[in-house]
């Protein structure tokens, strides 16, 4: 009776909090009316973080000022900071690094997107830009795909000059959710014409600074992911009225307001980070910002213009990830007439100021932590994976041996290359004693902060930021015509090009068996991507189709103590849609590590299926669920106590085949392959080759040809 009433209480308080949640969704936290400018009083700037122990100095602003005519109306400006991925543990960890390394938070942002617990870069944007929710992978649309209006891009319409810096493309998902509009935040080449200013509304962007120049180079230039012959930097200037272009540091040094509209794009995909950066080759983010400012300030000093409106992305939080925010805290000091918000669009990595590295000993020998061995870090994962990857044996060997063996291993597994990434970062956060519970996405609440942003209060979903960025600088009311205007806005590609780009994702063309083929005999590099332990589940149908990113699931057995288990729950709930389960489990593992009550569960949130060197249950209730399943084989022993998962969304290795989160699997009655992200357009395009010809020998067979005749006409 205890545990009844309990539950009940439980459901009541769910319900309240549900009603409370949904009363507040997109809205501000009291009714109190949004103050204007000139009522700003408040600011952080001579206060240091409440509780300390190193007090600090933002510095100074040295760019052009801003200045306002006699006579003239007062400007109005608005920086908009994104540091993505940052969370509050991240920023814990980083405040007390900093206070190691040297002897502003208001409240807090909702971050979930309109179809998932845990929102992307894309829907975060989105929801920061036109104020409402959207699907992952969206920009700049609704849930139903129509476009919104952005408030830069109304911002540009009341006559403001906008601008965007992020150390990421330029293209990419944060920046793209402010000027663009689209379904898929892949399709950057179609994002780059959009910001140029092949869009209904025409060019709204002023200026554009960080990396992602490939998108915007002709196909035959060296290093370009277009699929054509597009020159979008000519084009910039020629037809939509760019002014500058520039692509060195010196460069960048010479802009000013004059130089406006501006592109700058200073690397062919993402920047470096900033500790890899050479300072010499790349800007840092806080160069960027400086010019922006300063470009921005000068430009807008003229008696008609309003202000300006920019967005800075911290896309690669790192050790300078609040370079950003100096030089704007700095410019709001000086213009007391600039509003200035810096928010993440999400957590990542599940950071948490704690690891438990030993689970035999007692957790309470793991409550300090060692800053000291992250000063000695020198250079990112990324960069120095790839020195491990291609070191010669002689000495890398010894000194790797005597730090973990893991890296030795990864090393010499040139297939698992990203284990080499994974076990440096496990490395390093195990001898700091920073714990980590996912490789993606979390979905915590994000810190907000502010300046000249009286009465931002309170626990708010992301969606406000965009209403009241809209009210402060007085463009909310012309969001609604320019979305109104957006209706005619492509926010698709052509189906030829679709088909092109992501062959692997159309079940009708391309055909597991021709990739099994393919890969397994005459794919040059991937020689070994074919598993042949996971076989189709009996009783569905022999036309049942996976063709899916993995979603990665690493299983251990309950008796491991040496792997460490950075997930908890159950693996299926964090299941994103549209994506198979691809699930790792010990090879002497005799239990079934999947059943009906799971696929039902994978069924609703949409899943794509799961495929598994393990074993499964309840084969009738995943025949009824219809979710398309590919196993080793069946069991009756349920998991409890017998495996257990350790990890999710990492690198996993089935059948000795390395595979990494958002590779693509590809499975149907003749088995089970994986094809690397980076190589799905070459398989794809070799897949469709062989479809065609296959075709022409069966017409040509069923014309009465032999079939050595037709083999020797078409392959």
């Amino acid at each position: 009776m205890a545990r009844s009433l309990t539950i009940l209480s439980l459901l009541a308080l769910l319900a309240l909090v549900s009603d409370s949640a949904t009363a507040q969704y997109g809205k501000r936290p009291n009714t109190d009316p949004i103050p204007k400018p000139a009522d700003v009083c408040e600011s952080p700037l001579t206060v240091s973080h409440p509780g300390s122990k190193v007090k600090d100095a933002w510095p100074t602003y040295k760019g052009r000022k801003q200045t306002i005519p006699k006579g003239c109306r007062p400007k109005k400006n608005m920086i908009f900071m994104v540091s993505d991925g940052f969370g509050t543990a991240s920023e814990t960890i980083a405040r007390e690094f900093h206070q190691y390394r040297t002897t502003g938070k208001i409240e807090e942002a909702l971050s979930d997107s309109s179809d998932a617990w845990v929102t992307d870069s894309a829907s975060a944007a989105t929801a920061f830009s036109c104020g409402l929710k959207t699907f992952n992978a969206g920009i700049g649309v609704d849930p139903k795909k129509v476009p919104c209006a952005t408030v830069l891009e109304a911002a540009k319409h009341k006559g403001f000059t906008t601008g965007l810096v992020a150390t990421s493309r330029i293209t990419h998902a944060t920046p793209a959710g402010w000027s663009a509009h689209i379904v898929e935040r892949d399709w950057e080449n179609e994002i780059a014409a959009q910001q140029i200013g092949e869009n209904v509304l025409g060019r709204s962007v002023d200026l554009m600074l960080g990396g992602g120049l490939r998108h915007f180079v002709p196909k035959s230039v060296k290093g370009s992911k277009r699929d054509d012959e597009r020159d979008l930097l000519k084009e910039a200037v020629e037809k939509f009225g760019w002014k500058t272009v520039v692509k060195t540091i010196p460069e960048l040094s010479t802009v000013s307001g004059k130089s406006l509209p501006l592109i700058g794009l200073f690397a062919n995909s993402h920047m470096d980070y900033e500790i890899d950066r050479n300072k010499t080759a790349q800007p840092s983010l806080a160069d960027m910002t400086q010019a922006a400012l300063s470009a921005l300030a000068e430009a807008t000093s003229s008696c008609d213009s309003p202000g300006f409106f920019i967005m800075i992305e911290g896309s690669r939080i790192d050790h300078a990830g609040h370079a950003n925010d100096v030089a704007a805290h700095s410019f709001v000091e000086q213009h007391p007439n600039t509003g200035a918000l810096s928010v993440s669009d999400h957590e990542t990595g599940g950071v948490t100021k704690a690891a438990q590295i030993d689970k035999t000993k007692d957790s309470g020998l793991f409550y300090n932590w060692h800053p000291e061995r992250l000063a000695g870090v020198k250079a990112s994962v990324e960069a120095f994976g790839g020195i491990i990857k291609s070191a010669p044996d002689a000495g890398i060997e010894d000194l790797i041996r005597k730090t973990v063996a893991t890296i030795v291993s990864a090393r010499k597994n040139k297939k698992q290359y990203p284990d080499v990434d994974a076990a440096l970062n496990q490395l390093i956060s195990n001898r700091a004693w920073v714990g980590w519970t996912t490789h993606g996405h979390t979905g915590m609440d994000v810190n907000l902060y502010a300046i000249n942003a009286p009465r931002l209060r309170g626990n708010m979903d992301n969606t406000f930021l965009a209403k009241y960025s809209a009210e402060f600088l007085g463009v909310a009311d012309v969001m609604p015509k320019l979305t109104a205007r957006l209706a005619t806005q492509k926010v698709d590609i052509d189906p030829k090009l679709k088909l092109r780009r992501r062959q692997l994702a159309d079940k009708d063309s391309v055909h597991g068996s021709h990739l099994v083929f393919e890969i397994s005999c005459e794919y040059s590099g991937l020689p070994d991507n074919y598993l042949p332990t996971p076989t189709l589940v009996r009783d569905l149908p022999a036309t049942t189709k996976i063709v899916a990113p993995a979603y990665t699931v690493h299983i251990i057995l309950a008796t491991d103590t040496a792997t460490p288990v950075t997930f908890s729950g159950n693996y299926v709930d964090s299941c994103p849609t549209n994506h198979v389960m691809l699930v790792s489990t010990p090879t002497d593992a005799r239990n079934a590590i999947f059943g009906g009550l799971l696929a039902t569960r994978a069924k609703h949130l949409g899943a794509s299926g799961i495929v598994t060197n393990g074993r499964v249950r309840d084969v009738d209730e995943i025949v009824a669920a219809g979710l398309p399943a590919f196993a080793k084989g069946t069991s009756v022993q349920s998991a409890n106590g017998r495996t257990r998962v350790a990890a999710v969304n990492v690198p996993v290795t089935l059948d000795g085949v390395s595979v990494r989160p958002g590779d693509f699997v590809v499975a149907d009655a003749n088995g089970v392959v994986v094809v690397p992200q980076d190589q799905v357009l070459r398989v794809a395009n070799m897949c469709k080759s062989l479809v065609e010809v296959d075709d022409k020998v069966k017409k040509d067979i069923e014309a009465g040809s032999s079939l050595q005749e037709a083999f020797k006409r078409w392959r």
